[in-house]
């Protein structure tokens, strides 16, 4: 048996890349008085589901996903809250 994380789940560090993936520079394109903005630093927190797999050797699989549902039901999932500050180092 080959335990995998739910497939509508990105795994943990593809979540992180995925939200880190800036490359703090924000300009207009065909701007001719070339104005542009430069981000130091990003900050976030939103609320995650996660799906937490362990496989056949003990290894914990971590999936990640915004709120998939927001529908009231009698067994709602957990949502965990994820920070995440990303700072430019000049």
């Amino acid at each position: 048996m080959n335990p995998k994380v739910d497939e509508a789940f990105l795994h943990f560090t593809e979540l992180i890349e995925e939200l880190s993936d800036i490359d703090g520079l924000v300009r207009e394109p065909g701007e001719e008085t070339h104005i542009a903005m430069e981000i130091e630093e990003v900050e976030m927190e939103l609320p995650i589901q996660l799906d937490i797999v362990i496989d056949e050797r003990g290894k914990v699989l971590l999936g990640s996903v915004p709120p998939l549902y927001n529908v009231s039901t009698s067994f709602n999932p957990v949502f965990h809250q994820l920070s995440l500050k990303l700072k430019r180092h000049l």
